[in-house]
């Protein structure tokens, strides 16, 4: 394993190169979708705590700084990934499951993997989205491995009709492709992809077959039922980065499961990107029980304003304990939006008081980065 001195050696290039998504140069249905890929996440998209370590890497000036009261994300000698420092390096940062990603940080892809059908018997299972470390763009799968009922998920996938891809043409707008990473007792691997776009496919080791969207539908379930059987994960026992904005999930992050929250700022000028964060500590309650009032009880809310008012570089993130997140962005008006790509679109109207105190939480804090002005309170 590298210390820390040779993870931090090498040309901006090489690491730039390391960081590179693999892009297929075929015709097949995968390498078709690769341009309509890359404008839906440019839409879709946001900088997270990622993206700006992937700046950080090309040696743009970048700084991240958090309130007071609470310490950085990082502090020496801690790991946020959870692993001790010598088994630490520059992946352990990237969201998701680790195993999502080559040694060198780019995303995994099934196109890797041509040895054949995946085999019965694996112990663990990793779920990987379409995250790109480049950009920040795109969703990310859970952090944690599924270990149960994994054998019926490669049943399930090898039951499917085999597709003969040179007689069928699958032509869509882009909307995910996924990866599942298997480990068996050996410490071997094999991964299965899939796709919830065009014919929605799914490969394995070389054979094609129907039922993408099934896979996909079947592993968010399975994940699902094992976290609802969880009772012993905590807070920061899978690591991750505090990122805000944060990453978007592939399962949706419910309210009711949040433990932690995040405000945060983005300027941009000619010296570079300041991104500063602090942390909500005991508005985060208040905040989740405003949004809760409003969204499950919309009768009993203000109706979100009809506006087309701008983007603020000003974002809420709240997370769960697996470190899923949901983030909300701060628009002229003072109302907060779920950027595009989140589970279901919201609205929140926070409170005029709340507002203040949030807005406080920034101008009161030593950060680098200029806070947008408090927009004047909506009138509904």
């Amino acid at each position: 394993m590298n210390g820390p001195e040779d993870n931090h050696r090498g040309e901006d290039a090489d690491i730039s190169g390391n960081l590179t998504r693999i892009v297929p140069d075929d015709l097949s249905p995968a390498g078709l979708v690769d341009g309509a890929r890359r404008k839906q996440r440019q839409r879709r998209g946001v900088m997270g705590g990622a993206a700006a370590l992937v700046l950080v890497a090309l040696a743009v000036p970048v700084t991240l700084e958090v309130s007071e009261d609470r310490p950085l994300t990082a502090q020496p000698a801690i790991t946020p990934s959870g692993l001790p420092e010598e088994e630490f390096d520059e992946v352990s940062l990237l969201p998701g499951a680790k195993a999502c990603y080559t040694e060198g940080g780019a995303p995994i892809s099934y196109q890797q993997d041509t040895s054949g059908p995946a085999e019965l018997g694996a112990v663990r299972a990793w779920l990987c989205g379409d995250y790109d470390p480049e950009t920040g763009e795109g969703v990310v799968g859970p952090v944690e491995p599924l270990t149960t009922g994994i054998d019926a998920l490669i049943e399930g996938v090898q039951s499917e009709p085999e597709v003969d891809l040179a007689v069928i043409s699958c032509l869509a707008d882009y909307e995910l492709t996924f990866n599942v990473v298997l480990e068996y007792d050996d410490g071997s691997r094999h991964i299965i992809g899939g796709e919830r776009h065009g014919c929605h496919l799914t490969y394995d080791g070389g054979v094609v077959r129907e039922g993408g969207e099934e896979l996909y539908n079947d592993l968010i379930t399975a994940w699902e039922r094992q976290r609802e059987a969880d009772t012993e994960t905590e807070e920061g026992d899978w690591g991750g980065e505090d990122a805000c904005p944060g990453p978007l999930p592939m399962i949706p992050m419910e309210l009711s499961g949040t433990v932690s929250g995040r405000i945060c700022v983005e300027e941009i000028n000619e010296t570079g990107t300041t991104h500063s964060m602090a942390y909500l500590d005991e508005l985060v309650d208040e905040v989740v029980v405003s949004m809760r009032d409003q969204w499950e009880s919309p009768d009993q809310s203000p109706p979100p304003p009809a506006s087309s008012a701008s983007e603020q570089p000003f974002w809420l993130t709240l997370s769960n304990r697996y470190n899923d997140s949901l983030t909300l962005m701060r628009h002229d008006d003072g109302v907060y939006r779920t950027r595009e790509g989140e589970a279901q679109e919201r609205v929140w109207v926070p409170p005029q008081d709340l507002s203040v105190r949030l807005q406080e939480i920034l101008e009161q804090g030593d950060i680098g980065a200029a806070v947008p002005p408090l927009p004047e309170p909506t009138e509904n």
